[in-house]
C-alpha cells in the first residue's frame, strides 16, 4: 500500500514538472485578464448551439452553415473548414494536449471574429501564446489519477473551478462544454461517424 502511493507521488511529481510550461501560461494570461473559467460565460437563458464533428455528414451541411446566426462549438481541427463555408465558430476546443497551432493557421487571421479558445492547462503552451481572443478554461479531471484528483485542484481552483472528464474525442469535450455553458437545443452536424468515405478535406489557406 505504501509502495504504491509511493509510486502515485513520483508520478505526480513527474507530471507537474512535465506541465509546468503549460502551468505558467495560464497563470500569466488569468492574471492578465484575458483567460477566464468557462462558466463564467454560463448563459440565464438557453440559446440553440450547433456541434460539429468531423463526419460524413459535415460535408453535406457545410455549404448551409453561413446561414446559421447562433452559437458553434467545434474542434479546432475544423475551425478553419467552417471559415471556409462562411461561419465563424464561436467556440472552438482545444481538447488534445497534442492540439498544433499549425490546424489554426490555415487561415490569414482570427483577429476581427468573435471566437473564444475553450482549452485546459495540459494543452500544448504554445496555443495560449498563438489565441490572442477570449480564452475559456475548464480543468480535466479522472478521478482515478492522483494528479487531476489532487494537484490540479490545489494549483488551479480559485481560478479554475469548473473540471471535466475527458474521454474518447473532441466531441464528447464539445458536448458536455456546451451543455454545462447553458446552450439548447444541441444539433449534431459532422457527428455521423460509422459512415465510410474515401478522402478526408481540409480547408489550408484558400484551398482544399
Amino acid at each position: 500500500f505504501l509502495e504504491s502511493i509511493k509510486n502515485e507521488e513520483v508520478e505526480a511529481y513527474e507530471l507537474v514538472e512535465k506541465n509546468k510550461k503549460g502551468e505558467r501560461k495560464v497563470v500569466k494570461y488569468w492574471r492578465a485578464g484575458t483567460a477566464r473559467d468557462c462558466l463564467s460565460q454560463k448563459l440565464t437563458t438557453p440559446e440553440p448551439a450547433l456541434i460539429i464533428g468531423s463526419g460524413i455528414s459535415l460535408d453535406l451541411a457545410g455549404p448551409h452553415l453561413h446561414k446559421w446566426k447562433g452559437a458553434t462549438f467545434c474542434s479546432i481541427s475544423q475551425a478553419t473548414t467552417l471559415v471556409h463555408y462562411g461561419l465563424d465558430p464561436s467556440h472552438i476546443v482545444a481538447y488534445d494536449i497534442n492540439s498544433q497551432v499549425e490546424e489554426l493557421n490555415r487561415i490569414d487571421t482570427w483577429e476581427g471574429r468573435k471566437c473564444a479558445l475553450i482549452t485546459h492547462p495540459g494543452v500544448n503552451p504554445k496555443m495560449m501564446d498563438y489565441w490572442k481572443g477570449e480564452k475559456l478554461l475548464f480543468r480535466s479531471m479522472d478521478s482515478s489519477n492522483f494528479f487531476f484528483q489532487n494537484v490540479l485542484p490545489f494549483a488551479y481552483g480559485d481560478a479554475i473551478p469548473s473540471q471535466m472528464f475527458l474521454f474518447s474525442c473532441s466531441l464528447s469535450a464539445q458536448l458536455s462544454l456546451a451543455k454545462a455553458m447553458g446552450y439548447s437545443p444541441l444539433f449534431f452536424v459532422g457527428c455521423a461517424f460509422a459512415a465510410t468515405r474515401a478522402t478526408f478535406s481540409s480547408f489550408d489557406k484558400g484551398e482544399w
